[in-house]
């Protein structure tokens, strides 16, 4: 080994050469020391070296490594070996080829999404210190108040109140019934109107009606009252030619061609479907002709009350 740098002027330090001609790591080690007898500021004694070998030797980092040890102990330098070099991997070409191209298809998925590729932004470390050093920001409170929810606010409904019932159908009604509901009495036996009665409730029954509310959608009532209402509008002997307005369907053959006036004074036994055998029944309820069917106040209480119960709120 030879030395690279030598002072300039005062005595030169004398040359000790080792040469190891084995290139073996665990061979001699050519060890190059300059020694000599000149004391430095501490009275210890001046030793260089050079790490330099020959061109003409190959040795790899290890061997390198293992001639500055050598080096260093000899020397007696109370200094702290240097870290072994490592060894870098070299990468395989298939590894490399494998990685550029899974570069490029993430590059080329990038480019077709329109999407701007993502930059890794360096992050700096956030010691206890800083964090403690930083005061916790209580959110202010906006000045137009709280913060709307995305949520509709609707007012609650209020609860409906019932105010104090007054109204009764006591004259219409028996007794045991006046502190009944619509909807109840339109379903009880006919009986329970005020004025009917046991024997003309039988009648009734025998003519097909049994409940209140049968009595108000009676079909013969409704006929009955319809051709009074109707009588009301007609105009006497004013049928014009080519008019044709009828109640065929609701009455016998027999009286179809007479006017409205001419009818409501015939019996109830003129409907279609009412023989003359219930004449005799019906002027034992107070009826003896159809304009008394359409008007009869039993009848049009039943109808108002059944009407009336559709629209009655259920009360507790």
């Amino acid at each position: 080994l030879s030395s690279s740098s030598r002072p300039s002027s005062g005595p030169q330090p004398t040359i000790m050469t080792i040469c190891c001609p084995c290139r073996h790591r665990d061979g001699p080690i050519a060890e190059g020391i300059e020694s000599s007898s000149d004391q430095d500021d501490r009275g210890g004694v001046k030793r260089t070296w050079d790490e330099s070998f020959p061109a003409d030797v190959e040795m790899d980092a290890r061997t390198i490594f293992d001639a500055k040890m050598a080096i260093l102990r000899a020397v007696g330098k109370p200094e702290a070996p240097q870290r072994e070099p490592e060894q870098k991997a070299e990468p395989s070409p298939a590894a490399d080829s494998g990685a550029h191209g899974s570069t490029l298809a993430q590059a080329a998925d990038v480019r077709a999404s329109g999407a701007e590729a993502p930059k890794s932004e360096p992050t700096q470390p956030t010691t206890a210190s800083e964090t403690d050093a930083k005061p916790s920001v209580a959110p202010t409170p906006s000045p137009s108040g709280p913060a709307k929810t995305n949520q509709s606010q609707t007012p609650a409904k209020k609860a409906r109140t019932t105010p104090a019932l007054r109204m009764n159908i006591n004259s219409a009604v028996d007794r045991a019934y006046e502190v009944k509901s619509f909807a109840h009495i339109s379903m009880a036996d006919v009986a329970a109107l005020e004025g009917i009665g046991k024997a003309k409730g039988d009648i009734l029954n025998r003519l097909g009606v049994r409940t209140v509310r049968d009595l108000g959608h009676w079909k013969f009532y409704r006929i009955a009252k319809a051709l009074v209402r109707l009588s009301a509008l007609e105009e006497r002997h004013g049928r014009r030619p080519g008019t044709v307005c009828n109640a065929n369907r609701a009455l016998d053959r027999e009286h179809e061609g007479k006017e409205l006036g001419s009818i409501v004074r015939l019996p109830p036994s003129a409907l279609e479907g009412l023989g003359r055998r219930v004449d005799a029944e019906f002027r034992s309820l107070g009826v003896t002709s159809i304009s008394d069917l359409g008007t009869w106040k039993f009848a049009r209480w039943a109808e108002a009350i059944t009407e009336m119960a559709k629209h009655e709120e259920k009360l507790s």
